[in-house]
């Protein structure tokens, strides 16, 4: 996907101003739910006793080290400072790829998979929505969200095995 093609998105989101605020509210809704979400489930599981707590803290959390430096060393521009398109959520320079926000709620929503399967699916479709959101509001792209669901299946799977 080139520059025309978030140009175009970008003037959509710009002349649908309520979509556009749907999708943004949806974005900080979302963010900040499994933010939330995420530190009282591993509370709620330390408390049960649950056998694979461990595995729910340190996957996460090495893997989002392990990509936060990769992210600062690739430094690749989001699509605002790239193409002539107007940001519609703030947000810093650089740093792109790939998308944290993304990469955060997929290896949660994986990690959610080990407690239960219907709460793992439910993260992981808000996941996907909010990789889309992401791409809307013009601070990254497809590869960039793309990248992080990749990114974050691959860190899930090896954090597991080891």
């Amino acid at each position: 996907m080139g520059e025309v093609f978030y140009v175009k998105l970008n003037k959509f989101m710009l002349n649908h101003k309520n979509f556009s605020k749907t999708v943004l509210l949806f974005n900080k809704t979302v963010t900040l739910l499994i933010y939330v979400f995420y530190p009282a489930l591993l509370i709620f599981l330390f408390k049960i006793k649950f056998n694979n707590i461990l595995q729910m803290v340190l996957v996460p959390l090495i893997s989002l080290i392990i990509l936060s430096v990769m992210r600062k060393a690739i430094n690749f521009p989001r699509p605002f400072e790239r193409f002539n398109i107007t940001p519609l959520c703030r947000c810093k320079k650089g740093c792109s790829m790939p998308s944290r926000h993304t990469f955060c709620i997929v290896i949660i929503a994986l990690s959610s998979f080990l407690v239960n399967t219907v709460l793992g699916s439910i993260i992981l479709f808000l996941g996907v929505i909010l990789a889309v959101c992401r791409v809307l509001l013009g601070v990254h792209t497809i590869r960039d969200v793309t990248v992080a669901i990749l990114s974050a299946v691959l860190s899930f799977i090896i954090g597991t095995l080891i």
